[in-house]
């Protein structure tokens, strides 16, 4: 039997899920778009929802603490962390860091007509386990 996978999109603060609902999560280039003094209440909402031993992948942008940035292109605000950080409001939340990595991947942006730009951007990958 092939494996399946349900993608919901949800408020980050009030999952509509029941406690302890999954064994498994999967949140990419979500947590860098929270207020750093909200990053705690969407972490424990997280918490709520996943079962005790439960592991999940996060990732999210790599940066300086205090220096939140605006792309006026897109609208989109940017919360960035450094990897120290993130790992203690991790552990702080009851969740384990069983291994983080940093990845580095290229944007495309068409730059003009016929120009191509590319713009590295750095993420940090987490695979952590709630305690």
């Amino acid at each position: 039997k092939e494996p399946t996978a349900h993608l919901f999109q949800q408020d980050l603060f009030n999952l509509g899920f029941p406690n302890e609902t999954f064994n498994n999560f999967w949140i990419s280039a979500v947590y860098h778009h929270v207020e750093w003094d909200k990053i705690d209440l969407a972490l424990q909402e997280l918490h709520r929802v996943c079962k005790p031993g439960a592991v999940g992948f996060i990732s999210l942008r790599k940066g300086r603490k205090n220096r939140p940035f605006h792309d006026e292109q897109t609208g989109i605000s940017y919360f960035p962390w450094r990897r120290c950080d993130f790992q203690h409001v991790l552990r702080r939340n009851s969740f384990k860091v069983v291994q983080s990595s940093l990845f580095s991947t290229n944007l495309r942006k068409t730059v003009g007509h016929d120009t191509v730009q590319y713009e590295p951007r750095l993420y940090y990958h987490f695979i952590v386990k709630r305690q």
